[in-house]
């Protein structure tokens, strides 16, 4: 079950090691893009965005853009609508939501992700297995417990795949169960726990 900054191991090292470079860089003119796949329900790229507002409040004025994708375009559409309930306080601390959220009309605890957060993020229906509309390069991918519901081979693929759309240096993060296979280490260099490096 998806839930705001789930494994805050990896948006530690978002924050500490990855974005202090990525701000610099969109303050000099240049851009950086962000890609959550398998989002969800939209929690994961929410996540992000609150990560990157905290390091760079004026981050919207930027070229600086996260994209969601989900193959369920139910998931997708809830995403989308940014409303959500029965929130764990111990995953999201109450200054993050009352800075990054509102209430929401429905349910009581209802909350509505803020306008500043939505505008980073871009949602969208993707099929993992078919094409990539996206021509990249991505300077960060999150594809977490998604990978390991396919065969060995389709992993293999994927892992390639997504080294190809990662910016030299870029990241990928995967899930606590989720290892790159041997065809890719080449070009995927680990760095942290389920994560690695575009070599």
């Amino acid at each position: 079950m998806t839930r705001f900054f789930r494994e805050d191991h990896h948006f530690q090292t978002l924050e500490t090691e990855i974005l202090p470079d990525l701000i610099q860089r969109v303050r000099q003119g240049g851009r950086a893009r962000i890609w959550s796949a398998g989002c969800s329900t939209g929690e994961e790229p929410y996540s992000i965005a609150i990560r990157l507002l905290e390091a760079m409040p004026d981050a919207g004025k930027f070229d600086i853009r996260i994209l969601g994708t989900d193959i369920d375009r139910n998931v997708v559409a809830h995403a989308r609508d940014g409303q959500y309930v029965n929130v764990d306080e111990t995953h999201l601390p109450r200054p993050l939501r009352e800075r990054y959220f509102t209430r929401a009309d429905g349910p009581p605890g209802a909350l509505q992700v803020a306008p500043d957060v939505r505008a980073l993020v871009s949602m969208a229906e993707l099929n993992l297995l078919k094409d990539w509309p996206m021509k990249g390069p991505f300077d960060v991918i999150f594809c977490r417990n998604v990978v390991i519901y396919f065969d060995a081979e389709t992993q293999a693929r994927l892992w390639t795949r997504f080294a190809d759309i990662l910016a030299p240096g870029g990241r990928l993060f995967l899930g606590h169960s989720e290892r790159v296979n041997t065809n890719a280490e080449p070009r995927l260099k680990p760095g942290g726990i389920t994560q690695y490096t575009r070599v």
